[in-house]
């Protein structure tokens, strides 16, 4: 079956565009392409973005028909990955679900042709080594996986109700310049020499170059779409014990030669199941995520899109120290 051709949209409207994940896809956006633009809510440091930006909130829906005039694709890149600590995790549901609603709402009014929505794997709420496709049922565990399969949820109901195309992304674990998550703790862990051994890191994970997101979503931004359509986005599996070597190797920071077995850390989260105490529950559900296999299956948009990853882990966790250790010479983490 033969792809349908590559197209450039006019107007393309990313959200989200002061995150970790928008940032990049700013920044691999077509050459001498003046068809972008960018929001968020708080201002652009930028300056070679400011006359492509406008400042605004998606929970706000009055806010945001006027941006999405005239373009043909909206890019739905915001959204809150990670509360402070003491915040209400109520949040998760106010931008990610709300924000997403009201996004899809506001394009679908302003004719918007395509909208596609940066969601996440956790909504599959479940880990293993076989790799999750896109068929797999969707159990999502905890606020910010809940929020954001509710989020696919609601923009799929507008999508079919108005005719506008949607393409949902379930993006694995991003990395990279930047990065705020689960890979950028560990760096940090292991750049301050805080890092413990829990089990040996023989268990799989799907990770990905925030890069290799950006150009997905170009791939996907430059070709025609039709109904609602779901993919995983992911780079083949890595175990976690090359991970941190890589970083502890890059970093020229060795790991303590010590470890805490898996049998006693999944005896530890077994007992922490049956305590109250809000911190024990969230240490037992750290240990379970890092002793747990969990890769997914990427195959079905790597064959529609002819899109193979281009960022090799050895050189994306290179590049991610690279960057950490400039922001700490500077004094910025």
């Amino acid at each position: 079956m033969s792809r349908p051709p590559i197209i450039m949209a006019d107007t393309v409207l990313l959200t989200g565009s002061n995150g970790f994940i928008g940032r990049h896809i700013a920044l691999k956006s077509p050459r001498n392409f003046s068809g972008l633009r960018l929001t968020d809510r708080g201002p652009h440091s930028d300056q070679y973005y400011q006359g492509m930006y406008r400042q605004a909130d998606i929970t706000q829906a009055d806010m945001l028909e006027h941006l999405c005039r005239g373009c043909d694709v909206v890019v739905h890149a915001a959204g809150l990955a990670h509360v402070r600590k003491g915040g209400d995790a109520s949040a998760f549901d106010s931008v990610n679900r709300l924000g997403t609603l009201n996004m899809a709402k506001a394009a679908a009014t302003a004719g918007v042709k395509h909208f596609i929505l940066i969601s996440t794997v956790a909504v599959y709420g479940r880990v293993g080594a076989d790799g999750i496709d896109e068929d797999a049922d969707c159990r999502p565990d905890g606020p910010y996986a809940e929020s954001k399969y509710l989020a696919e949820i609601e923009a799929r109901r507008i999508s079919e109700n108005s005719g506008m195309a949607l393409t949902v992304l379930r993006v694995a674990t991003a990395y990279g310049n930047g990065d705020p998550g689960n890979v950028g703790r560990l760096l940090q862990a292991v750049a301050r020499r805080r890092f413990c051994w829990v089990g040996r890191g023989q268990n799989q994970k799907s990770l990905i170059h925030c890069e290799d997101v950006a150009r997905a979503v170009w791939a996907v931004v430059n070709r025609p779409a039709r109904g609602v359509s779901v993919f995983n986005l992911s780079a083949p599996p890595c175990r976690m014990a090359e991970v941190v070597e890589l970083l502890s190797l890059f970093c020229k920071k060795s790991v303590w030669p010590f470890w805490i077995s898996g049998a006693m850390a999944q005896g530890l989260i077994q007992l922490v199941k049956h305590v109250s105490v809000l911190a024990l529950q969230r240490v037992a559900l750290t240990l379970g995520k890092w002793l747990a296999d969990d890769v997914y299956s990427a195959q079905r948009f790597e064959q529609a899109y002819d899109f193979s990853p281009k960022i090799r882990l050895e050189v994306g966790l290179r590049r991610e120290v690279a960057w950490f250790c400039r922001q700490k010479t500077r004094g910025l983490k």
